[in-house]
């Protein structure tokens, strides 16, 4: 792109070297289409002959009969699916054959131009038949965003501030990518560019008048510098593995960072842990009202933590299990930092592990968006395919023009796209779902796939949401995340843990007997205790591989205990007996052996007696069974302990029931491991 550009501007700017020509691109990616899309195909039944985009694009080349150079650009994977077809354009003949006898002579001024990331996949047909030209990033370096940056941003907002962010950047980044390449562990693999643009998205979306920044205010260096700290901390770190930020965060106070930009920055403070925060609005345009709000932003510290944002937490009763986000440092940040990327029409990619609760945190941030914004929501899986993508976004974005959609006037789209690296790879490695998002995301659109013209997508941001590679998971081609700014969610932290399930259980318990409701924390506490020992004691083997814990099986401890009743639940004994049973549900029914169950329960007696106050013997619990199927009527039924004749009892009834009224009788025999 850049290259046809220069190409063309100084053919404009009347060079006469007969090496510059004004340049035409006609740009497509071949893995977000089909072959038949892309070639073209004859239907089996009607022998109906139905044209594809590389004859289409081809075509318009060779009419246009100007001197002018025609580049047909390639912008995908190259593999030998599609690019063997391309053998008899890339000879010297210059011919394209179709598979309908149909044959297109190309013109001297047109060229094909494959721009790829690798050739692990490609032929050496294809590639003695090419031109190499092998671009490394190190080459291009970093500087040439941010001088674009200043040069074209920073004089529009701060006419007085371009050596000041010049600066900036040469004092900095060159030591923090040389730190983070060297000594951090990256939670998804990013390149360089891909950071620092990151960095200017942030800027870009801080130094706003909204956001104090005025070439008046008598304090704007200093504003500035908290400004350009809080961007460094989130794109250099913000893609950072748990294990790197503790280093990070000693790293930039080590090496000055934090004292040259923030001298006020409090020392038991984490860099992660402060934000920059607009002024405070007045209630109306008088003078009054604005010296209120002026002197009240000068009571706040200049440099705010997320426990001062925090909203409250009030919990719903009606509210699905898994739908309830209970707000902490963590989601309050990710938030903040969504809203302000996407009203920068940024592309954001939310990394972490399993039960991190990515996608909650996303969708908590749209449901709270306001009415300027609308949403699309999708979930990728291995069976999805570019033209499913393709059909949610035409179905879902509006038509403005025959060749532009986009969200209604005046809103901005956010498409949030959650498990994003699960679609299936093809043989060679491409996936077909990511190439078109990373079209729309590159060239701003894709290929209307009947009547073959490009369709310009407009005011869109992607929020795509991913786990690490591994168990169905997939690596992402770079050449999509480079286009993102990536966060990495961490673990949850011992008090976020205790203040979700805390603010959970304790909202539930509210009506409860205070007895019964005065226990959520010292449950919460024995929860934690047990679900760090089965982590760090119960580690997955040959014979146990199914031995992996995570944060969903401590939600669904909580979410089993929410079924109770107060009729059904009227002592603490009570409570703590339906613990043990949920505990025993998602912990004990997963061990394997006898020696593994002992183990687990001698931790789930301990843990009674360090934190419930009851010395309790396993024979007490082990055999506790909770169940809500015992009553005819499904509206009648309550969670409640049950026996295991009744169980079985109730079962043999169902049973008898059923075989009177099927067709096909089934002979079953309940047993207790049944």
């Amino acid at each position: 792109k850049m290259l046809g550009n220069a190409l063309t501007q100084l053919k404009r700017d009347g060079d006469e070297s007969p090496h510059y020509e004004v340049t035409h691109r006609y740009t497509l990616n071949p893995k977000s289409v089909t072959m038949g899309e892309l070639y073209g195909s004859v239907n089996a039944m009607t022998q109906e002959w139905t044209d594809g985009l590389v004859p289409t694009l081809v075509r318009m080349a060779v009419g246009d009969e100007t001197l002018n150079r025609k580049w047909i650009v390639f912008d995908g994977p190259v593999d030998a699916i599609w690019i063997e077809n391309m053998n008899t354009v890339l000879d010297d003949n210059k011919m394209l054959c179709l598979s309908n006898g149909e044959r297109i002579k190309l013109t001297r001024q047109m060229h094909m131009v494959f721009e790829v990331n690798d050739l692990a996949v490609a032929s050496p047909a294809t590639v003695s038949r090419c031109g190499m030209v092998y671009m490394e990033a190190v080459y291009l370096g970093w500087r040439p965003f941010t001088t674009s940056w200043t040069q074209h941003k920073v004089v529009r907002v701060l006419p007085d501030h371009e050596e000041f962010f010049t600066n900036l950047f040469e004092q900095y980044v060159d030591r923090i990518i040389e730190f983070v390449r060297s000594e951090c562990k990256e939670g998804v693999a990013s390149v360089d560019a891909n950071l620092v643009s990151t960095c200017i998205n942030f800027l870009d979306a801080l130094l706003l008048p909204s956001m104090g920044v005025h070439p008046d205010r008598e304090d704007l260096n200093a504003h500035l510098s908290h400004i350009f700290l809080f961007a460094l901390v989130w794109s250099f770190g913000g893609n950072l593995h748990d294990t790197s930020r503790m280093k990070f965060d000693q790293w930039l106070r080590d090496e000055g960072v934090v004292k040259d930009l923030a001298p006020d920055f409090p020392m038991d403070r984490s860099v992660y842990d402060f934000l920059v925060t607009a002024p405070t609005e007045p209630e109306d345009s008088s003078p009054a009202a604005k010296e209120a709000a002026a002197a009240k932003d000068k009571e706040l510290p200049a440099l705010r933590t997320w426990k001062d944002v925090l909203p409250e937490f009030i919990y719903d009763r009606d509210a699905p299990f898994f739908n309830i986000l209970v707000p902490t440092t963590d989601t309050t940040c990710f938030s903040y930092l969504f809203g302000k990327l996407v009203d920068n029409l940024s592309h954001i990619l939310v990394a972490g592990e399993t039960g991190t609760g990515k996608s909650v945190m996303v969708q908590d941030y749209i449901k709270l968006t306001g009415d300027d914004k609308v949403s699309i929501a999708a979930s990728f899986s291995a069976q999805t395919s570019a033209r499913n993508v393709q059909d949610l976004l035409e179905s879902k974005l509006e038509k403005l023009r025959k060749n532009l959609l986009g969200p209604p006037s005046g809103k901005q789209m956010v498409l949030f796209v959650d498990d994003i690296n699960m679609p299936a790879l093809e043989k060679y490695g491409a996936q077909p779902p990511i190439e078109l998002l990373r079209q729309t995301m590159d060239q701003g659109g894709f290929y209307d796939l009947k009547k073959l013209f490009f369709k310009a997508v407009q005011n869109t941001s992607v929020i795509a949401a991913c786990g690490p590679p591994g168990g169905g998971r997939n690596a992402m081609t770079p050449r999509l995340t480079r286009h993102m700014a990536m966060l990495w969610v961490p673990l949850l932290s011992p008090v976020s843990m205790r203040t979700i399930f805390t603010s959970i259980l304790s909202g539930f318990l509210s009506v409860f007997a205070e007895e019964v409701s005065l226990l959520s924390p010292q449950l919460i506490e024995a929860t934690i205790d047990i679900y760090n020992q089965m982590c760090q004691t119960m580690l997955p083997t040959p014979a146990k591989s199914h031995y992996t814990f995570n944060l969903r099986d401590l939600s669904k401890v909580v979410q089993g205990m929410l079924q109770i009743t107060p009729q059904r639940c009227g002592t603490g004994d009570d409570l703590v007996r339906l613990w043990c049973h949920e505990m025993s549900r998602v912990f004990r029914d997963r061990l394997i052996d006898d020696e593994d169950r002992t183990r687990f329960s001698d931790m789930v007696q301990k843990g009674m007696k360090d934190h419930l106050e009851r010395d309790w013997a396993g024979s007490d619990y082990d055999e506790l069974i909770y169940g809500a199927f015992l009553a005819a009527d499904p509206d009648a039924r309550l969670y409640e302990p049950i026996t295991l004749e009744e169980v079985q009892g109730k079962f043999d009834e169902y049973l008898v029931d059923y075989n009177v009224s099927s067709t096909k009788p089934m002979n079953l025999v309940f047993f207790k491991d049944a």
